[in-house]
């Protein structure tokens, strides 16, 4: 008896730390440090053209689609009236439209430039945060 006793009280607190270090990790971000991730991102991007060297025009034509594309997945976001799985299909053809007028302004190679960039972006991102 002794032993069931002592084996359910280290389950009891080995499930608390485990939950207490999951619900630690799921903290929402401060306005700093979305506002800092904000500005990443932007330098990432902004990086990213540089290195497949857009003209200024080409740079603005894919922001302003980006920037459409992002506030139409944002209102569906919104709307509580479609159910998860619609919103995500309709956010994936709104990213599929996206992704095509932006290799029609960039041309094909440096469509393939750009994503194989933001791919190496997103990793160093990745293994950046892993190690905090």
């Amino acid at each position: 008896m002794k032993k069931l006793f002592t084996v359910v009280c280290a389950m009891f607190v080995f499930g608390t730390v485990i939950n207490a270090q999951t619900a630690e990790s799921k903290v929402p971000a401060t306005k700093e440090e979305k506002q800092k991730m904000k500005e990443k991102q932007e330098a990432d991007l902004a990086a990213a053209f540089k290195e497949i060297g857009l003209t200024d025009e080409q740079v603005q034509q894919v922001k302003s689609v980006m920037d459409a594309t992002n506030q139409k997945n944002k209102e569906l976001r919104m709307d509580a009236t479609l159910s998860d799985d619609d919103k995500k299909a309709k956010m994936k053809v709104n990213n599929e439209e996206k992704n095509e007028k932006i290799k029609s302004i960039m041309g094909d190679d440096k469509y393939k430039q750009f994503n194989a960039i933001k791919k190496k972006q997103k990793e160093a991102a990745a293994t950046q945060s892993a190690g905090n």
